[in-house]
């Protein structure tokens, strides 16, 4: 009996210890399960929280946006004024790619009864910043050349870096350097009178007269199957504000029939891609543009495209693309 007893209180023993066990678990899930209720209710409060922020964004979003595309038309507005004199350049064409809705780059043309003007300009920055640069460099283009319609490039850089600073440096202090690079060329029949401000002008000629008479003045770049690239060098400085501000130089010159004229901005020649995943470069610009020289004007444009697709792969377009070619 004694034996019994002792083996039935340790089996109660036993089970009391279990029992134990099993409400300090009971109670252990009770708690967790307090836990994960109480989580449950913050992640359905966080959710309903970020589903304010949601419309909160979207309707930003939607605010932005409709600023953008306002912001866009104007900015088309005032190229499209610039396509009106389109008609009466020479066969050209144009290669205008902005990375974004809103471009930092700008092509602007005016024609008055002596000659023709043609600038490409690419503004600090790119999309909004440098949309609204674009936007003050074409309307300060237009105040100008309506003053002075005989007017030479050179000066109404100097005009148009003063009513830049003026307008964005009214203090007179040297901070930012928001402005824009540009290469502005003013033609009349085969002469052109051209200035730049850090953005040069290329000339790709075969004619041996042109040649001859460029390679005194101008620099020869590149020279494949008789076909030679000169570039104009600008002057090193931006149209803003910078450390010492120089007049911009004037650069004449007579050129012949077929020879090409081109102002672009650097978006291209910065362009990351190719099996190297390098940037475009100047030299492969060059290339380019001799390997096109034969290539008919109309088709110049979808053909540049096709080479910068090309290059450009999978990578994003960094930056705004814009070149005009113009043939004699």
């Amino acid at each position: 009996l004694i034996t019994f007893l002792i083996i039935l209180y340790n089996r109660y023993r036993i089970i009391r210890e279990q029992n134990n066990i099993i409400s300090q678990q009971n109670q252990m899930l009770e708690h967790q399960n307090e836990e994960i209720k109480q989580q449950a209710e913050e992640l359905k409060a966080l959710t309903e929280a970020l589903r304010d922020q949601k419309e909160v964004i979207e309707t930003k979003n939607k605010e932005i946006l409709a600023s953008i595309r306002y912001a866009y038309r104007i900015q088309k507005t005032l190229i499209q004024a610039s396509d009106v004199f389109r008609k009466f350049l020479p066969p050209h064409y144009l290669v205008f790619l902005p990375r974004d809705i809103l471009s930092g780059d700008f092509y602007w043309i005016y024609k008055t009864h002596k000659a023709t003007y043609v600038a490409v300009a690419d503004c600090t920055g790119h999309g909004v910043p440098g949309a609204l640069i674009s936007i003050l460099g074409m309307e300060f283009l237009n105040q100008i050349i309506k003053t002075n319609q005989d007017i030479n490039p050179d000066e109404m850089l100097n005009i148009l870096r003063e009513k830049i600073i003026e307008r964005l440096f009214p203090d007179k202090r040297e901070g930012h350097k928001d402005g824009m690079d540009i290469s502005l060329v003013k033609i009349i029949d085969k002469k052109i009178m051209w200035a730049g401000a850090n953005n040069p002008l290329y000339i790709v000629t075969q004619n041996q007269n042109s040649k001859n008479s460029l390679q005194n003045n101008v620099k020869l770049l590149e020279e494949e199957e008789n076909i030679a690239v000169f570039q104009l060098d600008p002057d090193k400085q931006p149209i803003a504000h910078y450390e010492k501000l120089e007049p911009f130089t004037l650069h004449t010159v007579e050129l012949n029939s077929e020879d090409e004229i081109i102002l672009l901005s650097d978006g291209l020649q910065d362009q990351f891609g190719g099996k190297r995943n390098k940037k475009f470069g100047k030299r492969n610009l060059r290339r380019m543009f001799i390997k096109l020289y034969h290539t008919p004007i109309q088709q110049r444009e979808n053909k540049i495209i096709q080479v910068i697709r090309e290059w450009q792969g999978a990578n994003e377009q960094l930056d705004d693309i814009t070149i005009m070619g113009i043939k004699f």
